[in-house]
């Protein structure tokens, strides 16, 4: 009777023990599946693949973690709030920020000889913008290399333009990666690397060149306030471009265009649009949530791509009067 007794008591020992263990277990594993280590720990590929060399969870302190997938941000508040940090996606075309009230300023076709004025008035007004760059077009960019460094020296963000301004929709393939890749080696000689970010010259774009682009791993970014600056080049008439710049601001959009090559827009248009602004100024890779260390990349050496699953170096080519690359 003591017997059956003494074990019938450690079957029941034994059972709770069990029980509990079950227990513990399940709740440790839903705590790791709800855990912001194993909601954003892994590799996010966007369109394209993902940049090697960085993390795709990668936040800042203080800010959100989520990934940015098809122009959406998905992100998820800290308890101590913050900004967001999203995943850009390759080859997709962006137009408008996605970090909820945040609003950006680009410049296109410099450096030039009125960057320099454009980088004074940043700074005075404590502003940052995005300066998507050229290689030989209004100016050569190797013989503006200060006005590049100050850029970057000021926290302002750099994005590619191409190397000298062609509608990308009328040259071929290898013309296109031949136009990306040498404006990354200038780029690269100022700054020691090159940007992820790039805008196709007249926004102009088709299936066959966003694939060229996406293959480079290019976040592509165009403009939903174009000011039209460069058809109101006098005092006169660059009124135009700041009415629209609040109208189409006012109406939502977020990423504007204008152009640090022409007088009447640094000297007139920017200090209008900066008095204008009320809300704190972010660059264009914060207004999409991307943290600065997936701005740029190092993969390009004298002047070629580096090879990889994405990133396909150059063959020689003849390319309508440009540099070829060996």
């Amino acid at each position: 009777m003591v017997s059956f007794y003494l074990l019938s008591t450690l079957l029941s020992a034994a059972l709770l023990v069990q029980a509990t263990g079950n227990t513990a277990a399940e709740g440790c594993s839903s705590e790791r599946e709800g855990s912001p280590a194993s909601r954003n720990g892994g590799s996010t590929a966007g369109k394209g693949g993902s940049r090697s060399g960085g993390s795709n969870s990668e936040s800042r302190k203080g800010g959100n973690s989520g990934s940015l997938e098809g122009g959406e941000a998905s992100g998820n508040k800290t308890s101590s709030g913050g900004s967001q940090t999203q995943k850009v996606q390759f080859g997709k075309i962006i137009t408008n920020c996605t970090v909820p009230n945040s609003y950006a300023l680009s410049f296109d076709d410099g450096p030039h000889i009125f960057t320099m004025e454009a980088l004074d008035k940043l700074k005075a007004a404590n502003k940052k913008a995005t300066f998507f760059v050229n290689g030989d077009n209004f100016s050569k960019i190797s013989e503006r290399a200060p006005e590049v460094k100050r850029m970057i020296a000021e926290g302002h963000q750099l994005g590619s333009h191409t190397f000298r301004h062609p509608d990308l929709t009328n040259i071929t393939d290898d013309e296109i990666r031949t136009e990306m890749t040498l404006n990354d080696r200038e780029i690269k000689k100022i700054i020691g690397k090159t940007p992820t970010y790039m805008r196709p010259p007249f926004f102009s774009t088709d299936d066959r060149s966003i694939k060229v682009l996406t293959d480079m791993q290019y976040k592509i970014i165009n403009a939903n306030i174009d000011t039209k600056d460069f058809e109101n080049l006098t005092p006169e008439t660059n009124d135009k471009s700041f009415v629209t710049y609040q109208e189409l601001f006012n109406e939502g959009g977020s990423i504007s265009l204008m152009h640090d090559v022409h007088n009447t827009t640094v000297n007139q248009l920017l200090p209008n649009v900066i008095d204008f602004l009320s809300k704190t100024q972010r660059q264009l890779g914060e207004c999409l949530g991307d943290p600065p260390e997936n701005w740029y990349r190092d993969d390009t050496i004298n002047g070629k791509v580096v090879e990889g699953p994405t990133r396909r170096s150059l063959e020689p080519c003849s390319c309508g009067g440009l540099e070829k690359i060996a």
